[in-house]
């Protein structure tokens, strides 16, 4: 039993949840309450990295923009 809490407990910590969360969770009665925690947290993080995202995309788009502007550029220098 205390194993299956153990890799309950690290596999809570894996999602990201802090400790607090986790003893919030754990203090949860029903497995509805439960998934209904964890479908919150997912969607926070879902959010997160919908915004990860669209960073990475502006970074991507600054590059190629850069590496487009340094060829012009080079051709024109020739």
């Amino acid at each position: 039993m205390e194993d299956d809490k153990n890799f309950l407990i690290r596999n809570l910590k894996d999602s990201g949840l802090t400790d607090k969360q986790i003893n919030e969770y754990m203090e949860l009665k029903t497995t509805n309450e439960k998934n209904k925690f964890l479908e919150n947290h997912r969607k926070n993080i879902m959010k997160e990295y919908h915004i990860c995202q669209e960073q990475v995309d502006s970074i991507d788009y600054l590059i190629f923009t850069n590496k487009k502007n340094l060829l012009e550029k080079e051709k024109t220098n020739e």
